[in-house]
């Protein structure tokens, strides 16, 4: 007996679960050009029309942001943590500034610094890749807060600035076991650098 169509469709979404797509905001600076948390600085789905429905500070955003150029935060930096919950964000030139005197910096998701830069207090529980870019923490203390930072193989030229000791000892750590381990088998793995809180 070969199954109806209707048992096929049930049988499919048992094994392809439904879920709802994250929606794609794309930084125009549309608005006053430089307030991370305005609507009207980012477009729905990089349409360039529509300003996107929400985007507050310490709430999660829970969609993928890209920056292609500008300065989100301008130079003050965004006063609140952006968390981007299961969201990420993609930079792929401009500066992203978070303020460092009021401690806010980035949580949650995932984190691609193509190129450009990112100025933040610290990270929270976020997985990045830095490619050509320049990651700056200026917390004190553990900047990383459970997250990690994985340098790109392959000639890419990031930078990773720590103004904490305790993070600038664990850097030299992961950097002298990759050593060792590049030592015993001759290969070059990408770097990567975790911290727990």
């Amino acid at each position: 007996m070969s199954p109806t169509p209707f048992s096929l469709h049930c049988s499919l979404f048992l094994l392809f679960p439904f879920t709802l797509n994250a929606a794609t905001y794309l930084w125009t600076a549309g608005g006053d050009g430089i307030s991370i948390y305005q609507e009207t600085n980012w477009t729905l789905n990089g349409d360039g029309l529509n300003a996107i429905p929400r985007i507050n500070g310490n709430t999660s955003v829970n969609h993928d942001l890209i920056i292609n150029s500008g300065t989100p935060g301008g130079t003050g930096g965004g006063s609140n943590t952006l968390d981007l919950g299961t969201g990420s964000l993609t930079v792929n030139g401009g500066t992203v500034r978070m303020s460092l005197n009021n401690g806010a910096g980035i949580s949650q998701g995932a984190i691609n610094l193509n190129d450009g830069t990112i100025i933040a207090q610290f990270l929270s529980n976020s997985e990045v890749t830095l490619g050509n870019g320049t990651l700056s923490l200026g917390g004190t203390g553990n900047p990383l807060n459970n997250s990690t930072v994985a340098f790109s193989a392959g000639g890419y030229a990031g930078w990773l600035m720590l103004h904490s000791r305790v993070a600038r000892r664990a850097l030299l750590a992961a950097c002298l076991a990759r050593r060792a381990q590049s030592s015993s088998d001759g290969q070059r793995a990408p770097l990567r650098l975790s911290s727990a809180a």
